[in-house]
């Protein structure tokens, strides 16, 4: 009898004691005593929980774990994360993908056939995010005189998605920040290339590579570099002499490279001594800055053989271009004279296409045959917009040359042609042919045959003069061979 009351008592003092435990009991099948312990290594997105299944309550588990969330008693409907094996005992899951500066609450949990029990509610918070970190800055590499190429890497984004990354850099401030000149090169952590423009020759710069997240902007190890020394301008080419008078002319100029220093003076510069005249001679300015650029010469003597030539200045000195070189007009320039890289065929007179007033121009003819037989070309193909009439001829054979590919036809072998000094001759309209027919005495050179002009009748047919008998103006064939003499103006 004493021993049954014994049994009894000691029964009782167990069931106390399981009731005085952190976590309800559950006296059916679903497992019992699960605890949770324990959160550590708290950082901005990942944290340590741990917890303990004391027993099964008599059915094997089939899962256990820790559950989270941002709301209290999470279940395994939230998000959890399972363990690797179903025992009982301690165990420590890693939850990761959290968010900064968050209270995440967590239980552990384990599940047998006949349900889910899950330990005490506990609550930790995430760290705050911080601005970037682990930025290096790359070395410099391809500098010239105004660009060169940096860029850096980006370790990790201090819990915040990077929105803004680049190179900041400066030429005064030893620690350049976002507020000075940078680049923007995309979003996110890791390496990333910068091209730096609109730099000054010779001039020190300091860089850094900088990264920009919800809570502001890191920087990288600063860089110094020079950019390369400035030069003399280069790429300067003087443009062919035109509209040439007794005491006037045209000319100018085109640049392509200042040097990497400011242009600050350009134009043209001429001599009738100085076979290469520089800006201690006669000169044009016609401002500053690459470009072209057309200058008009003025005071010239007639009948005087000058030379011309571009030019540019900056910081760091004067550079010319190609010299050319012109002879201004005779007070009594005459057909068959010898004049600017040919003879003069024709002088212009009032009503004439070209005529100026005050102004002695024309047309100028090479002094022998461009071709003693060849096609006007492309036969079946027409060129729209041709003329006949004096002073077309140029025109006429830009059309042809950009509108028949075949290689050797008239107007290609007279836009081709450099002679005298000179590149700018075309074929002939059937009118200019008509002047030189007039004059080709005193032109010389000419053969009894018939001659190409750059006039098109049709498709398949051409305009083109008899020398033998200039009143036979007729259409030809474009196929048809024939010699070639070609004009330019003056």
């Amino acid at each position: 009898m004493k021993k049954i009351k014994f049994l009894k008592i000691l029964f009782f003092l167990i069931t106390i004691l399981l009731i005085s435990c952190e976590e309800e009991f559950d006296y059916g099948k679903i497992v019992n005593a699960v605890k949770t312990i324990e959160f550590s290594n708290v950082t901005q997105t990942t944290a340590n929980v741990s917890g303990n299944i004391i027993t099964d309550n008599g059915a094997s588990l089939t899962a256990r774990g820790i559950c989270y969330g941002t709301s209290n008693n999470p279940t395994i409907n939230s998000t959890k994360v399972v363990f690797d094996t179903a025992t009982l005992g301690n165990y420590t899951c890693s939850l990761t993908n959290l968010a900064p500066s968050t209270t995440y609450y967590a239980r552990a949990y384990a599940t047998n056939s006949f349900g889910t029990a899950y330990g005490a509610n506990i609550s930790f918070t995430t760290l705050a995010a911080t601005i970037a970190n682990g930025i290096t800055t790359n070395n410099l590499s391809s500098i010239t005189q105004t660009t060169a190429v940096c860029g850096g890497n980006i370790a990790s984004d201090g819990a915040s998605s990077i929105t803004s990354r680049g190179v900041c850099w400066s030429s005064t401030n030893s620690n350049p920040t976002i507020l000075d000149t940078k680049t923007n090169n995309g979003t996110g952590i890791g390496s990333f290339t910068s091209s730096i423009t609109g730099l000054t020759a010779g001039t020190t710069y300091y860089i850094r590579a900088y990264a920009t997240n919800s809570v502001g902007t890191a920087y990288g190890n600063t860089r110094t570099f020079v950019t390369l020394s400035p030069t003399l301008p280069s790429g300067i080419v003087t443009t062919q002499i035109s509209s040439i008078t007794q005491n006037t002319a045209f000319s100018g100029g085109s640049i392509t490279n200042d040097g990497g220093a400011t242009i600050t003076s350009r134009g043209i510069c001429w001599s009738s001594t100085n076979s290469n005249p520089t800006i201690f001679n006669s000169t044009i300015n016609n401002g500053s800055g690459i470009g072209s650029f057309t200058s008009s010469l003025t005071g010239l003597t007639a009948n005087t053989t000058y030379f011309v030539r571009a030019y540019a200045t900056n910081s760091v000195g004067t550079s010319y271009g190609n010299v050319i070189s012109f002879t201004t007009a005779n007070l009594n320039l005459t057909v068959g004279q010898s004049y600017q890289g040919g003879i003069i065929a024709y002088i212009f007179v009032p009503g004439d296409n070209g005529y100026v007033a005050g102004q002695i121009n024309g047309l100028i003819a090479t002094s022998t045959n461009q071709s003693t037989g060849v096609q006007w070309g492309c036969s079946g193909t027409s060129i729209a917009g041709t003329s006949t009439t004096l002073g077309t001829g140029v025109a006429n054979t830009t059309a042809i040359v950009n509108g028949c590919g075949t290689t050797n036809i008239a107007a290609r072998l007279c836009n081709n042609l450099a002679s005298g000094g000179y590149t700018d001759w075309y074929l002939p309209s059937r009118d200019e042919l008509s002047k030189l027919y007039l004059n080709r005495a005193s032109i010389g050179g000419f053969s009894n045959v018939s001659y190409w002009s750059s006039s098109q009748v049709g498709s398949t047919t051409a305009w083109s003069i008899n020398f033998s008998n200039g009143s036979s103006i007729s259409t030809s064939t474009k196929s048809t061979l024939m010699y070639v003499r070609a004009i330019r103006k003056f």
